[in-house]
């Protein structure tokens, strides 16, 4: 199982990045966990959009779900020029509680009346349904658990188990007990570390967490590998600051999203290649 970054920034992009989007995939089969504004550009670097087999939203803030609406155009206009609708394999779209009614007001305001194709673009596209926390959903050899956690709207984070590894993404939330429970021995836990120790407050008055916090967890849980995301900066100061953090408090494998980065829940050998002192010994890939 390996998991891709197309993007790590908090509320808006970063150039030549995006927010919120990361893929997990194991063999041929590839899910898409958040689809925040700049995704889509990104994700064609190395992926056609069509092969993606499902994607899952943890909330319906506009920085972790905006490119849905450029993710069906793509398919619709493009991918999909000439052929009939008939035909096509619409992608199974997976979202928190609520977030039917987010893409119905979306698609009311950007569809197009009259069109088969372009009227609804995300029923054209897409196959959307609202999960059940707890439920456990099926995709080919992938079994995904959405677990419901504390965030300023219907939020859900998911765990990933297959026959070659564990994965687990908090999508944005504070601290709270459904969090341990999703992270609870995985190999891989990517986790929200929107702020550091000085601006707690702060992010807890807006259900985020710190570097620390992540870091507490994922101790507490028995991750293998800790992975830092949704960052409002990216600079070496903020980024290294980040890290010292999480490590004060959790002693694992330890990463900071960044757009390209690459882990294996399988690799073995160091491969550090950034200049942040990482700790490592899984597949390290950074372009």
């Amino acid at each position: 199982m390996e998991l891709e970054v197309f993007g790590s920034w908090a509320g808006s992009p970063g150039a030549n990045s995006a927010c919120s989007g990361y893929l997990v995939a194991e063999s041929s089969t590839k899910v898409l966990f958040d689809c925040g504004p700049g995704l889509v550009p990104v994700a064609q670097e190395r992926h056609d959009l069509g092969s993606i087999a499902a994607i899952f939203i943890s909330h319906m803030h506009a920085d972790h779900a905006l490119d849905l609406l450029t993710y069906a155009y793509r398919l619709i206009r493009f991918t999909w020029r000439g052929t009939d609708l008939r035909e096509v394999r619409r992608v199974p779209l997976y979202l928190p509680p609520g977030g039917l009614r987010v893409l119905d007001h979306v698609a009311a305001a950007f569809g197009r009346p009259g069109s088969e194709r372009l009227g609804n673009p995300f029923t054209t596209a897409f196959i959307p349904q609202e999960v059940k926390p707890g439920a456990l959903i099926f995709v080919e050899n992938l079994v995904v658990i959405p677990q419901e956690v504390h965030h300023t709207l219907p939020a859900v984070g998911y765990r990933v188990d297959s026959p070659t590894g564990s994965f687990a993404y908090s999508g944005d939330t504070m601290p709270c007990p459904g969090l341990e429970k999703l992270a609870s021995g995985v190999e891989l836990f990517l986790c929200e570390a929107t702020a550091r120790e000085e601006n707690r407050q702060l992010a807890e008055s807006a259900a985020h967490m710190t570097a620390r916090q992540a870091g507490e967890l994922a101790q507490a849980a028995g991750a293998q590998c800790l992975v830092l995301t949704h960052l409002i900066r990216q600079d070496h100061d903020w980024l290294s600051g980040i890290m010292d953090e999480a490590s004060q408090e959790y002693t694992g494998e330890l990463f900071v999203a960044r757009k390209g980065l690459q882990i294996s829940t399988l690799g073995t050998g160091a491969q550090a290649a950034h200049s942040l002192g990482l700790r490592s010994a899984r597949k390290f890939i950074e372009r």
